[in-house]
């Protein structure tokens, strides 16, 4: 590494001279930082791993040009961080150096990360899909940020074309359920099939064959627990609930009890696209003429469980049906902070109805 510094600065010895006399005749230099970058890069600090696979780097708003060298030289991109801070002076471009998330690779160069920082170009798009959105949603959450278009996600999502999952689905049914909610770093340009294929491979890595053979411990196939999932997810506002009120829905549907889950009417409605212009993906009051909704979604009027997943369900609610809390528990309520007052019984449970009612009187 010493000998390779002392050829570099033997190198800028030799052109600088050049360079300061083309300065000084006036010509036209654009040309000449390059001379001493292709020093720094060939020289002085080549790639430190020309192999090296791609890793996402963050580099945070504010940081000055020599922070962001330490940086890449912390995270094994530079051989020497003052190689870096040398060539973004040469090309003039410390002060523009961007932040975001990029995929970078220990075989680019030191001025290929440069401009890579200063073009934004291997910059990363941040995509962040909440629990419990179906499936339209996540196709305008995903397109809201350009890295692919909502009519394209929504063809695919509804095609349900993925030969990893059929065996697993019923046949003709979309993909919604199997759209995993996380955070996703993708280039600009991704595209609706390779985010598509990302968010089923995310979901098998996430829920391994071992996870969803659980499902029958509970008397379920494993699309059964995830169309419960689903249900659970919308229904769970405070997590320590997932797993007992999975064990209230398990029990109703051993019980022969119709699940009665609003969520799963709020989904039905929305099926109807004029309900769904008037109130959203999720009609928040619903209505006794909601209720009795002729739908196979309507859990109020169907027994046992809706024909697909209402919602893309999490990690935690998937685990929460596969693992429930055991419970003498049959109905629940509920209340204004979120959590849900449980009953056994259903004269217990209209006395919980009665005392929610009672708490929201003005």
């Amino acid at each position: 590494m010493r000998a390779r510094r002392l050829l570099a600065c033997f190198f800028l010895l030799l052109v600088l001279p050049g360079l300061l006399a083309l300065l000084g005749a006036g010509v036209v230099v654009a040309r000449s930082p390059w001379m001493v970058v292709w020093a720094i890069d060939a020289v002085w600090s080549p790639p430190p791993d020309p192999s090296g696979a791609a890793r996402v780097v963050s580099v945070p708003a504010g940081l000055s040009a020599a922070q962001i060298a330490v940086l890449l030289a912390e995270e094994g991109l530079v051989a020497d961080p003052r190689a870096f801070r040398a060539a973004v002076r040469w090309l003039r471009i410390d002060s523009q150096l961007k932040p975001g998330q990029y995929r970078l690779s220990p075989g680019m160069t030191v001025s290929a990360l440069a401009l890579a920082l200063q073009q934004g170009r291997d910059r990363l798009v941040r995509v962040t899909i909440p629990e419990g959105r179906r499936a339209e949603e996540v196709a305008e959450i995903i397109a809201a940020t350009g890295v692919a278009a909502k009519a394209d996600l929504v063809r695919l999502m509804a095609a349900g074309a993925s030969p990893a999952l059929r065996a697993e689905r019923l046949p003709g049914s979309t993909l919604e359920g199997f759209l995993f909610p996380d955070t996703y770093l993708v280039p600009p340009d991704y595209g609706a099939a390779a985010f598509i294929d990302l968010l089923l491979s995310t979901f098998d890595r996430k829920v391994p064959s071992e996870l969803r053979a659980q499902a029958a411990a509970q008397g379920l196939t494993f699309y059964q627990a995830l169309i419960l999932a689903s249900i659970v997810e919308r229904e769970a506002a405070v997590d320590e609930e997932r797993p007992l009120i999975a064990g209230v829905f398990l029990n109703r549907l051993r019980d022969g009890l119709p699940l009665a889950a609003d969520p799963t009417v709020q989904y039905a409605l929305a099926l109807d696209p004029t309900q769904q212009a008037r109130f959203g993906w999720w009609k928040r009051d619903l209505t006794l003429d909601d209720l009795a909704l002729a739908s196979p979604y309507n859990t109020y009027q169907v027994p046992g469980l809706p024909p697909a997943p209402i919602c893309n369900p999490g990690l935690a609610s998937i685990e929460a049906v596969l693992r429930p809390q055991a419970t003498e528990y049959r109905y629940f309520v509920a209340l204004p902070d979120g959590t849900h007052a449980f009953a056994a019984t259903f004269a217990e449970h209209q006395f919980n109805v009665a005392r929610v009612r009672a708490l929201a009187q003005p």
